[in-house]
């Protein structure tokens, strides 16, 4: 994963879009989840949907479970107005890249993120006297 998770981020979502909170599972084992939520913009009319976490227990990945859940999410959302999914992964993830592109998506862009630490002292330029 590029980013790790705290149990407050993931019961806050579950809390907010349930629906969208969804597990796959056979013989109370757990196989796989995904997470999501729907984003309105303002000055939009579109409603988006953004699949922030999907996983597939290893060993059994291409074993159609993330493609069930997709599917899954993807038809709730619908059902909730969305016009658009979208979801983001690290550009290195070579076969989530590739699992999405099954699924339809495109557009594929680059970003940059960037970290500010505010815990640590930063020294001042000081400008010369003239």
């Amino acid at each position: 994963m590029y980013r790790t998770w705290d149990e407050y981020e993931i019961t806050t979502l579950f809390n907010s879009d349930s629906e969208l909170c969804l597990v796959a599972e056979q013989d109370e084992e757990i196989l796989g989840f995904a997470l999501g939520t729907t984003v309105e913009k303002s000055n939009s009319a579109w409603k988006y949907g953004y699949l922030v976490w999907l996983a597939v227990k290893p060993g059994i990945q291409k074993g159609g479970v993330g493609s069930a859940l997709f599917k899954e999410t993807k038809r709730r959302m619908r059902e909730q107005g969305v016009r658009m999914i979208i979801i983001d992964t690290d550009a290195d993830n070579e076969a989530g890249i590739r699992f999405f592109e099954k699924q339809g998506f495109g557009n594929i862009q680059q970003h940059v993120y960037m970290t500010l630490n505010l815990s640590r002292k930063t020294r001042r330029k000081r400008s010369k006297p003239a």
